[in-house]
Formats: C-alpha cells, structure tokens, sequence
C-alpha cells in the first residue's frame, strides 16, 4: 500500500490483522477491531488499497503459499492448511490463477539445477 498523506491509520491495523493472521477472521471482526461498520471498512478498503478485502485477503495467502512451497519440503496439502485454504480444490484452482502453474509444478520449478530452491519472485522471470 502506498503511503498517502491522508490516509486512514484504521487500514494499517486491518492490513497488519491480515498480514498475520491466516485463519478465517471475518470482516465483521475486522470492522469491530477498527470501530468501523463493515460497509465502511469495505468502502475505505477498496478505495485506498484497490479492491476488497476478501481480494486481498487471497492474495496475501497464495503468496505465502507459494514462498513456503518453494522455499520448504512441506507437503501442498499442509502447506494449503497453514495459509487458512480448506479445499484443496479451490487452492489449486486459485494458485492456478494466480501462478499460472499448479502448486506441485510451481516447487518443481522452484528446484534449480544445483538443488537449492529459489525465492518466489525469481521463479516468474
């Protein structure tokens, strides 16, 4: 998020609550945690960081996924439970999107050919 010199601090605090936490917490919780009804938060959200929580929320977890896919030995389907996905289905499904690979493609072409795995950012150059 870039920083704005009018920018509600309230968002920091959602931000940091996401960033975090990867169980399912609600936008209602959210939205108590900042004293904001829950179509304001999502109003101010959306306005300030360009789309929704639940967006973000996504994003935020695909990409842990794919740092502790390519970065450990972890098994997809732990790693898919760590980052708060509960069908696996829908985790491939999403990474698929987002990645353009499978999680299982995705650490494959994590291993370089001297066996040390690369970080996420160098596996989409």
């Amino acid at each position: 998020m870039v920083d704005q010199p009018n920018k509600d601090q309230r968002l920091d605090k959602v931000l940091e609550i996401i960033m975090s936490d990867t169980k399912d917490i609600s936008i209602g919780a959210l939205a108590g945690s900042v004293s904001l009804s829950v179509s304001r938060l999502q109003h101010l959200f959306k306005c300030t960081v360009g789309c929704s929580i639940r967006s973000h929320r996504k994003e935020v977890r695909l990409d842990r996924a794919a740092s502790l896919i390519a970065q450990t030995n972890r098994s997809i389907k732990d790693v898919m439970f760590s980052v708060g996905f509960h069908d696996p289905s829908h985790f491939a499904k999403a990474f698929r999107e987002k990645y353009t690979v499978s999680p299982a493609e995705y650490r494959h072409q994590g291993v370089s050919i001297l066996g040390r795995r690369l970080s996420p950012d160098r596996l989409m150059t």
